[in-house]
This record gives C-alpha cells, sequence and structure tokens, in this order.
C-alpha cells in the first residue's frame, strides 16, 4: 500500500541528486533487477525551507557606475537595512542599502525568470563582467548576517536575495 501510494506522487530530490541518478543508471546497466534499492527519506513541503544563497563580488567597482546602470535597468530605493523580496534583490554597495526591484521577466516562467538566474543575466554578467561562478563572486548562505557581511567587505558589491519558493523550485 506504501510503495502505491507513493508511486502515485511525484519527488524531488534536493539533495545527492548526483549520486541517485548514477546509482539508477548502474541498477539499469545491470539489467534492472529486482530488489535494487536507494536509501533516502522523504519529507512534506510543508517541513522543508528553502534557503537562499547571497552573491558578494569582490571591487574593483565603481559606485556610480554600478548605481547608474542598475537604474537603466530596474527600479533602485535606498533603505535603511538589508532586503530580501521576490521580483528583485537588496544590495549594500559603498556604505549603503537599496532594494532592487527587477521589472517583471520577460520570460515567463521557467529557470530564466528566478531572480538568482536574472541577477547574474540582466546585472552581474552586463553591468560588472561577472557571473555565478566567477572568482570575484563568492556564495554566502542567508544565515549569515548581512549587515556584519556587508561591513566585513568593504568594497565589494553585496547582492541579498530571497530565497526561491516551492513553486518556483517545482
Amino acid at each position: 500500500l506504501l510503495i502505491e501510494r507513493l508511486s502515485a506522487l511525484r519527488h524531488y530530490v534536493a539533495d545527492g541528486h548526483h549520486r541517485v541518478a548514477a546509482t539508477v543508471a548502474r541498477w539499469r546497466d545491470h539489467g534492472s533487477p529486482r530488489g535494487g534499492t536507494v536509501l533516502c527519506v522523504l519529507y512534506p513541503e510543508s517541513q522543508t525551507h528553502l534557503m537562499a544563497f547571497d552573491r558578494l563580488v569582490a571591487g574593483p567597482i565603481d559606485p556610480d557606475t554600478l548605481i547608474d546602470g542598475l537604474r537603466g535597468v530596474a527600479d533602485l530605493t535606498e533603505v535603511e537595512g538589508a532586503v530580501r523580496s521576490h521580483g528583485g534583490f537588496g544590495l549594500h554597495l559603498a556604505g549603503r542599502w537599496y532594494r532592487v526591484q527587477l521589472p517583471p521577466p520577460t520570460d515567463g516562467a521557467g529557470v530564466a525568470a528566478l531572480d538568482v538566474a536574472r541577477l547574474d543575466a540582466e546585472l552581474l554578467r552586463p553591468l560588472l563582467g561577472v557571473g555565478s561562478g566567477h572568482d570575484r563572486v563568492t556564495y554566502v548562505s542567508e544565515l549569515s548576517d548581512p549587515v556584519e557581511v556587508a561591513a566585513t567587505h568593504p568594497g565589494h558589491a553585496y547582492f541579498v536575495l530571497a530565497p526561491m519558493t516551492h513553486a518556483e523550485l517545482m
């Protein structure tokens, strides 16, 4: 009964997906024998929390040039502290915090419409010449204190992202 009910649902592997894919490929290579297993744990969506990973971009960065470039592609508002919001992000630059609100995505939905993908494609690459994976870009967990990260990295641009939603992930 348990296998029947679980088989009727769609499941997503959030961690270890490469290991699972390799195990399934090996199982298939060996003729898909009965009794093949993969150890896993299932959690209901209501008991999971998706986390954001901010982007810290090392200098040299000309704050005026970056601000002017951002104003050309997004709404930019100076704020009192770090902001995490969907459809945009917070930014710490040259001792000030900003809220950067992106226009609605032109691609509709999917990976290209995610805030993190748009940050890369529409801002980091064209305005700073870097993107995720570049040696000037560091990933920072949302568990880190944004004020402390900003204070300890003067001369950097610190982009504070909201975590994606379960709906965006699916």
